[in-house]
């Protein structure tokens, strides 16, 4: 990624994730609106802005042109608002545990403070009932994210 990206930016999580999902379930590609792109260019700002909590598409259209993390995660394409709109609506079960695995890896590396979006989080190094109530906090935080979103 681009050094102007500080070392410890959430958007290093959110690459690695997406290039670790499985192959069998998500396509390299995808094609949105007549053009085909990597399926990374359209998840992983995506992604981001999900965790940043920017629900607006214009406004992920918009830090896509103008956000040099967002560039870096989109590869500098020029993604509309056409094709961000279609990708959110065709692609959301891709999108929904692309963010679930983020959020989950994230809180557990402490990387993410789900504390932030009413999620806590201080059981999930403990084994058991404990950790088990952590991830479905975490799945309701995602669930409740993608229905007041999608």
């Amino acid at each position: 990624m681009n050094e102007n990206i500080p070392e410890n930016h959430i958007s290093h999580l959110v690459t690695n994730i997406i290039e670790h999902l499985d192959p069998e379930k998500t396509p390299k590609e995808i094609e949105v609106n007549n053009k085909t792109f990597k399926t990374k260019v359209l998840l992983q700002p995506m992604i981001l802005a999900l965790i940043e909590e920017k629900y607006q598409i214009e406004e992920l259209e918009r830090l896509c042109k103008e956000d040099d993390i967002y560039k870096e995660l989109s590869d500098n394409t020029d993604l509309d608002l056409e094709t961000l709109t279609l990708f959110k609506k065709e692609q959301q079960e891709l999108i929904r545990e692309a963010l679930l695995r983020t959020m989950i890896v994230g809180s557990n590396m402490d990387v993410l403070d789900l504390k932030e979006y009413g999620v806590d989080n201080s059981n999930f190094e403990k084994v058991g009932p404990e950790r088990g109530q952590t991830l479905l906090a975490i799945i309701r935080h995602v669930n409740n994210i993608m229905k007041e979103n999608f």
